[in-house]
């Protein structure tokens, strides 16, 4: 696996509303569970937090996105190898969720062919997102584009509903692919479909499909520079927050709790980096990060992170439902 200019870690992370309290670990060593929440009913997304997301001053590091042939894979990921490649069952293997998961949202890497087609179903209870880490990729619904310009490294997309077909052009592409339900867990979503898809299912697109460029985005940094973060999709009208983080081989993130949302991670790059989270027991779990690791938070579980020190951290970021990713805005402010 290549590393990027010093190493670079990617992480996707996704956060919605539910009680978080024990951390439970599995046998994957670089796969980390979801912290079990209570079984109520969703609230709504607290303020964001006001706590620093980084510890002491570190050194700091150019924001710049690294190029795409430095980005490394992700371990939940799928392969569409030539045609059409329809997601029957909303995420594929690798991503689905436990039958219990409390957990909003999955994400995995898809690898797409040249000319080849992934298929996401229309389904009014998810949102798709899709981030860009290799190649060119067109968007369509039902063979119609929905964009003419194709989407490169760092971009992004957004499909309301989800219904969104994500082809190659020219050459083969890594795509990042997040579904979201908002806060309901998502394996109740995946049941729901795969029981009765037409119930689920929509004739009409209600909103467009959205999409940004991370490189365009404002670079929001703070730590004397040791942290950036690029905000992409935020605010009421997604389910989810959309972000790239970066930070330099020292920077740590500081224990934090999101009180009503989830977190998930995929860490691309992240090799013997210590992740820890408190449960409301109190009792702290320390597990070594390893690339294409994918990580889910629960609420109310207190999390920090601190690197090996031989790494820059990158990560694609979202919190389900928006909110915490505004503290990055206070955190730049002069």
């Amino acid at each position: 696996m290549k590393k990027i200019a010093g190493s670079i870690a990617v992480v996707l992370l996704t956060v919605a509303a539910c009680g978080g309290s024990e951390w439970k670990p599995v046998a994957a060593p670089s796969v980390f569970p979801v912290a079990p929440g209570p079984k109520t009913a969703t609230p709504p997304s607290a303020p964001p937090p006001s706590a620093a997301p980084s510890g002491p001053q570190a050194s700091a590091v150019d924001g710049s996105l690294p190029p795409p042939a430095d980005v490394p894979v992700l371990e939940a990921r799928a392969a569409c190898k030539a045609g059409t490649c329809k997601l029957k069952e909303l995420v594929p293997a690798a991503a689905r969720p436990a039958k219990d998961s409390k957990a909003p949202s999955a994400v995995w890497e898809h690898v797409i062919a040249k000319n080849a087609v992934v298929e996401v179903p229309r389904d009014s209870d998810v949102e798709l997102y899709g981030v860009v880490l290799r190649g060119q990729v067109t968007l369509g619904t039902q063979g119609r584009p929905e964009h003419l310009a194709p989407l490169g490294p760092w971009h992004a997309f957004r499909a309301p509903g989800a219904g969104l077909d994500v082809r190659a052009k020219d050459a083969e592409a890594r795509v990042a692919f997040i579904v979201s339900t908002g806060g309901a867990p998502l394996a109740e979503a995946i049941a729901r479909f795969e029981a009765k898809p037409e119930a689920v299912s929509w004739t009409k697109r209600t909103e467009h499909v959205a999409r940004i460029d991370f490189g365009a985005q404002p670079d929001l940094a703070w730590n004397g520079g040791s942290a950036h973060a690029r905000i992409g999709f935020e605010g009421p009208a997604s389910r989810s927050s959309l972000s790239v983080l970066l930070m330099s081989k020292d920077a740590a993130v500081a224990e934090h709790v999101h009180d009503k949302e989830w977190e998930m991670l995929a860490l691309l790059n992240a090799t013997d980096g210590d992740f820890t989270t408190k449960g409301a027991d109190g009792k702290s779990v320390t597990s070594k990060t390893q690339d294409g690791t994918v990580l889910t938070v629960a609420p109310g579980t207190a999390h920090a992170f601190k690197p090996a020190g031989t790494e820059i951290t990158l990560a694609i970021q979202a919190y389900t439902p928006p909110g915490p990713e505004q503290r990055f805005k206070k955190l730049a402010s002069p």
